[in-house]
């Protein structure tokens, strides 16, 4: 039974250390260093805004490159390029998320529901879509784009 409990300490020990050697490894890089996908998307979506810094975030199971524009977004990509999450919260007041970067049908229900209201950021989790207002609600959509959840 001791031996056993002994064990588990020591099991827990090494994971615990695993996970902090891991965790907070981020790398500043050069922009040029991003995958292709997520250069054309800055390009697209963003050409008027400078990247301030790009970072390498390692994590233990997945790793992901996060993106500083002069403007105060921030964007994370997946390490295929896809995006992952824009957040907006640190951009100016009149800052508004790019035409044709939120689907028709989220923009078209924050429009409907909470007119004039900002959205702060947008995030892909999972085959949900969360989006988070200015005025501190957090929606959470399907993959058909039906809100399911409001949490504020």
């Amino acid at each position: 039974r001791t031996m056993t409990k002994k064990i588990l300490i020591i099991a827990a020990t090494i994971l615990m250390s695993i996970g902090t050697l891991m965790a907070d490894n981020d790398k500043i890089i050069d922009q040029k260093e991003l995958p292709a996908k997520a250069k054309e998307f800055i390009s697209t979506y963003f050409s008027n805004e400078s990247v301030t810094y790009a970072k390498l975030d390692k994590e233990l199971f997945e790793n992901r490159y996060e993106v500083y524009l002069k403007n105060g977004v921030k964007i994370t990509f997946f390490k295929n390029g896809e995006w992952k999450e824009m957040d907006a919260e640190s951009a100016s007041v009149t800052f508004e998320m790019p035409e044709g970067l939120i689907p028709i049908q989220l923009r078209q229900y924050v429009e409907a529901n909470y007119m004039g209201i900002r959205i702060n950021s947008i995030e892909k989790e999972g085959r949900f879509t969360d989006v988070s207002l200015a005025n501190g609600l957090d929606l959470r959509f399907d993959s058909n784009y039906r809100l399911v959840n409001i949490d504020d």
